[in-house]
């Protein structure tokens, strides 16, 4: 007998709905991510239709496979991408994380060529040494990205629970959002997201902390 896999769509919509109200209830918008299931199509439009209306996926093939089964929804690449990657991520995805200003120029000018903007979400190392610039170093990358004309500062993360296993703490959660309204001030623009990473945080918002 070959290996089964059960999925239960009415549990993962449960679940998805359950984080949602979770989040909502603190002002937290929740990304949808894929990658576990390999971008399984009826998981995506489970966390649809529960409400989420981001996906993300570390993965560019997982990412075509979405829009191949028909996910017109913003759709996000959890990760830094490559150079060689760019055509294709500009294409498929509507944001990604970053941390290289040779990358984010490559995505500018990709963007140019689509007549499209796309978004990023500059990555700040807090600890977990996974990616990220270091905080240093933020000013001067953020004179070189609002320079761009085709790429949009959507926000600034950070990557928890990873490579390092250093965990979210409200210290280090409130030393990004910190860092997110330096940002906001030097810029003089929105930069509406702070990124605290995964499921790791969850255990913050249910401590209520």
């Amino acid at each position: 007998m070959y290996p089964l896999l059960e999925v239960h769509l009415d549990i993962i919509g449960e679940n998805a709905s359950k984080v949602l109200r979770l989040c909502e209830g603190k002002g937290i918008d929740v990304v949808g991510v894929t990658k576990g299931c390999s971008a399984f199509p009826e998981v995506a439009f489970v966390l649809l239709e529960a409400g989420i209306k981001i996906l993300g996926d570390s993965r560019l093939d997982n990412i075509k496979k979405l829009r191949r089964a028909g996910v017109a929804c913003p759709l996000m690449l959890l990760r830094i991408p490559m150079l060689s990657e760019i055509r294709e991520l500009v294409e498929l995805a509507d944001m990604a994380l970053v941390s290289e200003i040779s990358v984010v120029k490559a995505i500018n000018e990709e963007a140019r060529r689509l007549g499209k903007f796309f978004k990023v979400i500059l990555m700040i190392d807090m600890g977990d040494l996974r990616e990220g610039i270091w905080p240093i170093n933020l000013l001067s990358y953020l004179d070189s990205i609002r320079s761009l004309n085709y790429v949009e500062l959507l926000g600034i993360g950070a990557n928890f629970g990873c490579f390092g296993g250093v965990l979210p703490t409200p210290e280090s959660v409130s030393m990004l959002i910190n860092y997110a309204s330096l940002a906001r001030e030097y810029t003089l623009s929105d930069i509406p997201i702070v990124s605290v990473g995964g499921t790791v945080a969850l255990q913050l918002l249910e401590e209520e902390k």
